[in-house]
């Protein structure tokens, strides 16, 4: 199952490519803290499927 976590990962970050060129969606933008935290936990969990 760890090609799964890949594969979602993957998904996930072209929906947000994706969803940041969308002309009817509004990315809100974080504080460069609360991005690089969501990163960092995001990161550190790559058993989490």
């Amino acid at each position: 199952m760890a090609g799964l976590g890949e594969f979602r990962r993957l998904f996930a970050t072209k929906m947000i490519e994706r969803l940041d060129r969308a002309p009817g969606v509004k990315v809100v933008p974080v504080s460069d803290t609360q991005f690089r935290a969501a990163v960092e936990r995001y990161a550190a969990r790559p058993d989490q499927e």
